[in-house]
């Protein structure tokens, strides 16, 4: 299972990837800000987006994609 992690807070999505890692056995890309979706390393099952960036919100990105 692929998971990606796109948060400014770097101690939050190091904490996160640990955790699925462990958990699930799993692949974790983490970003710390967005980027665009032909720089992701592998296609997620799922993406967790922060809320909250310098340079727009989470939930636009989801729209994006």
């Amino acid at each position: 299972m692929y998971f990606t992690i796109m948060d400014d807070d770097r101690a939050f999505g190091e904490t996160l990837k640990n955790k699925l890692e462990s958990e699930y056995h799993a692949v974790v890309d983490v970003y710390h800000g967005m980027i665009d979706l032909d720089q992701i390393k592998h296609v997620p099952d799922i993406l967790f987006l922060d809320v909250i960036f310098e340079n727009g919100t989470g939930v636009d990105y989801a729209k994006k994609v």
